[in-house]
């Protein structure tokens, strides 16, 4: 009710946080853009972009992004990476990713790490892809913390297995679907059978 409130009030905040939690979000979340909120917008861009209005999505990106936002340059740089409503273009998500994790957003750190780790638009560099991933982490990334734990237990950087495990573990115990089948799989690994299971369903 508060948020409601806050909503009818002007707050693009407030219809944030009631859209989350309805049925009719791209709605609430409109009104949210609209009043200038810019998680707002690119909960709006989600919502456009599942329905298919992939240019209406470009553009929104585009506009948070081009207001210094830094988790705008990382939404559009999905779009550069995927060929959605523009050209694929390895290279520019590279360059909107690198924008959004050098401004703030974790997120824009660990997809530029899949690039690094991939050798997407550059030659594959695994330490660069795991430099971006604990980054992506401490910034409260999950993927970031998935991803660097699968590098360490993977041998592909020098590490302790032990990391691994806890990274999975912190990004499991978070609710990351992933974190949770990797966990599982080192306790399958492990002969640890029941562990295993419930990191499976919890990953389900």
């Amino acid at each position: 009710a508060l948020f409601q409130k806050g909503c009818a009030s002007g707050d693009g905040r407030g219809c944030f946080h009631v859209g989350t939690r309805s049925e009719e979000k791209g709605g609430w979340f409109q009104k949210s853009c609209d009043a200038g909120y810019r998680d707002g917008c690119l909960a709006l861009g989600e919502v456009w972009e599942r329905q298919g209005q992939l240019e209406k999505t470009r553009d929104l990106y585009q506009q948070v992004c081009d207001s210094k936002y830094a988790n705008g340059c990382t939404a559009l740089g999905h779009l550069y990476e995927d060929g959605l409503a523009v050209q694929k273009n390895p290279i520019r998500a590279r360059e909107l990713y690198g924008i959004g994790c050098q401004h703030g957003d974790p997120q824009g750190c660990s997809l530029l790490g899949d690039l690094e780790k991939e050798g997407v638009g550059a030659p594959r560099d695994p330490r660069k892809a795991a430099t971006l991933y604990r980054k992506g982490c401490d910034g409260g990334s999950f993927d970031g913390c998935v991803s660097l734990g699968a590098l360490i237990v993977g041998h592909e950087i020098p590490g302790d297995p032990a990391e691994g495990r806890a990274l999975f573990t912190r990004a499991c115990d978070a609710g990351h679907a992933r974190g949770c089948s990797n966990l599982g799989v080192l306790h399958e690994r492990a002969g640890e059978n029941p562990q295993a299971l419930a990191r499976y369903a919890a990953g389900c």
